[in-house]
């Protein structure tokens, strides 16, 4: 049963050093601090250096009450006030609870996971810790499949959703072998009418470089064309050459 209350951490070697916090959920904030810590990115920077000396495995976690959701500032506070923990950066109790980040702080924080990869394991807890999170009762493997293959399930994302979304991959780079496994994910699938209009529409005008070309033909090396697709583009390149002459 998930526990919501008042919480210390507590060295062993030394005593007097000790973080005092309050979650809704005790059992997977004490992990969210283990994993912080041994990825030495703990937003404490005292108990991270604490870790870091001592180790993780001198820290002892312990419940100091266990009260409801609504009550957690006002105790938190009085265990700080009560007990002055030594580690704690914040001496006022806050909840993060609806605060939106900022553009900086999501850069910040996109800058800070650039480079880092979950392993399987890893996804998988997430995975298995975010089943049923969302939906109460959680969702069928039928409706999962229905969603997984309707990128538009969800509603049609925002324009402050959009510009966020764009600003976050700008300067991304993907890997070979993330390019690979998308190219592999989409052979075989044909693109709707509609699709192939608006990428026509939004690549109307524009000079593809050299670079590009190049990388563009090295990416359908290998990859067998339909007797359909080969007329098509038959037709296009006779099209363009008459366009041209025309002109």
């Amino acid at each position: 049963m998930t526990k919501s209350g008042i919480y210390k951490i507590q060295s062993q070697v030394k005593p007097e050093r000790f973080y005092v916090g309050s979650s809704s959920n005790i059992g997977r904030r004490w992990s969210g601090h283990i994993n912080t810590l041994k990825q030495n990115r703990h937003a404490s920077r005292f108990l991270q250096a604490h870790a870091n000396k001592y180790g993780i495995s001198d820290l002892v976690f312990s419940i100091l009450e266990e009260c409801q959701i609504r009550d957690l500032i006002t105790r938190e506070q009085y265990y700080i006030d009560t007990l002055n923990p030594t580690i704690n950066i914040r001496r006022i109790a806050e909840s993060n609870r609806g605060l939106k980040a900022s553009l900086e702080t999501l850069a910040k924080l996109r800058a800070a996971g650039k480079g880092r990869i979950q392993t399987d394991e890893c996804r998988k807890k997430i995975s298995d810790a975010n089943k049923g999170k969302y939906r109460n009762p959680p969702m069928t493997e039928d409706e999962r499949k229905k969603l997984i293959g309707n990128k538009h399930a969800c509603g049609t994302r925002s324009e402050e959703t959009r510009k966020r979304i764009s600003i976050g991959h700008k300067g991304l780079k993907r890997s070979l072998d993330v390019v690979e496994k998308i190219a592999a994910k989409n052979r075989g699938k044909k693109m709707s009418d509609d699709s192939r209009k608006r990428i026509s529409a939004a690549l109307s005008g524009r000079k593809l470089s050299q670079d590009t070309k190049e990388k563009l033909r090295l990416s359908h090396i290998g990859i067998p064309q339909s007797e359909e697709t080969r007329l098509k583009r038959s037709e296009s390149i006779k099209r363009h050459y008459l366009n041209k002459n025309v002109a």
